[in-house]
């Protein structure tokens, strides 16, 4: 985590803010406190198989798939404060869910507003952190957001599985959309009274700078490349859910518990992540890889609520590990007020890539393996493991360059936004 050190530098209300703002990301986007929610209104109400609900999910990331639409919008068309910016994407989430929380015909379209605004949301806040910190307090701060984030993953797992437990379908998913409500309009207030408007280029880029700094950045598109395939494996998050349910008859309740060992899982890895500063990046994302495949194939020996637990541990803290070494790779690859686009657009490769790949396992599952879990499992641990002949390509440079700079003397003070309290 942040050395007091840093929190000397002039950060420790950015620091804070980032905190903050990962907290409420971790309780309110659909995939956090509303998926339980969702995936069981979508079983028992509408009584969908896992393709059916698989497709629904992939539609909603549709917002988390434009992000560099977001980013060229903040670094390159109208570029401004980010305050204004953070505090709009936030109000823009929690107005999606109140929206979805009316009836039945508005869910899809409120969620993919609320989706706009926090994709948006965090589209900004990666490129604040890659903006303001570099080389090993950059790795603190992105393990700071992933524990924040994971802290707040698990209480949404407890709270949407005791949701689903306690009230019926439909009632728990409107609780769900208002308490995701009230923890984005948290967020979005904090942006406001946490940041003050921040010293803006005034200025487009040229549309050549453009291209040459981002699009035609080898690292970029070498890092991009092997995103997209470490996630494009058929994904078992919806085929996993109705063998639960179906199979091993977990109640909502257990399956609750078990989301929130997954999230304990990453943040567990977000914890481990600062202390592989010393170990080259091929070697943390190779470990990764191999890891994430055991986890993987170990779903299949699943029978107890303790071993689902167990693994899902497990395979969290591979996904986190992994996730963090190449988010520390792709801010490298980072321009000068190209921060928010380039960092956007990875994440992009990555929710895409999920999405594609959680749509695939979901057709495979239903109508190729005909509701069978455990060869997916098998071709997703096989995809995943092909990964390991990309690792040679990914650059090696920067978390050596972390690592000298541990004993290098100080450098320039960077000039942080100011918090409350200072006017704009």
């Amino acid at each position: 985590m942040l050395s007091l050190a840093v929190m000397q530098r002039g950060s420790l209300f950015l620091v804070s803010y980032v905190i903050l703002a990962y907290l409420a990301q971790g309780m309110a986007e659909h995939f956090c406190l509303p998926a339980q929610p969702l995936n069981n209104f979508f079983l028992k109400v509408e009584h969908w198989n896992a393709a059916q609900v698989a497709s629904y999910f992939a539609l909603l990331m549709v917002p988390w798939t434009i992000k560099p639409l977001f980013g060229i919008v903040t670094d390159v068309l109208l570029p401004a404060s980010k305050r204004v910016y953070l505090t709009f994407a936030f109000s823009l989430g929690a107005i999606g869910y109140l929206l979805a929380s009316v009836n039945q015909a508005l869910i899809l379209p409120g969620l993919l507003l609320s989706g706009c605004g926090l994709s948006w949301g965090t589209a900004l806040l990666c490129g604040l952190v890659v903006k303001v910190f570099s080389g090993s307090q950059m790795r603190k701060v992105f393990s700071t957001q992933a524990v924040s984030y994971y802290v707040a993953c698990i209480g949404a797992g407890l709270l949407g599985g005791a949701l689903c437990h306690k009230l019926d379908p439909q009632s728990a998913l409107k609780t769900s959309f208002l308490i995701s409500a009230l923890v984005s309009m948290a967020a979005a207030l904090a942006s406001w009274f946490f940041l003050r408007k921040e010293e803006a280029t005034g200025e487009s880029l040229p549309a050549g700078t453009f291209l040459k700094d981002a699009l035609f950045n080898r690292n970029f598109l070498i890092i991009a490349l092997f995103i997209w395939c470490w996630n494009f494996s058929p994904g078992f998050g919806t085929p996993l859910y109705f063998h639960y349910t179906n199979v091993l008859h977990f109640t909502q309740e257990e399956i609750g518990q078990i989301n929130g060992c997954s999230a304990f899982g990453m943040l567990a890895g977000g914890f481990i992540f600062p202390l592989l500063a010393r170990v080259a990046a091929r070697k943390q994302i190779l470990m990764a890889v191999l890891t994430c495949m055991l986890s993987t194939l170990s779903f299949n020996f699943i029978t107890s609520l303790h071993a689902a637990m167990a693994v899902e541990i497990l395979h969290g803290i591979a996904n986190m590990i992994g996730l963090l070494t190449i988010y520390c790779l792709g801010a490298q690859a980072s321009r000068p007020r190209l921060e928010t686009f380039i960092t956007s657009t990875l994440i992009a490769i990555y929710n895409i890539a999920t999405q594609v790949s959680g749509m695939l396992g979901g057709v495979l599952y239903a109508n190729v393996f005909h509701n069978s879990l455990a060869p997916l499992l098998a071709v997703s641990a096989t995809l995943t493991g092909m990964c390991t002949l990309l690792i040679r390509l990914l650059p090696q440079e920067p978390l050596q360059e972390a690592q000298r700079e541990e004993h290098l003397p100080a450098k320039p003070e960077r000039k942080v936004p100011a918090v409350s309290g200072v006017s704009d």
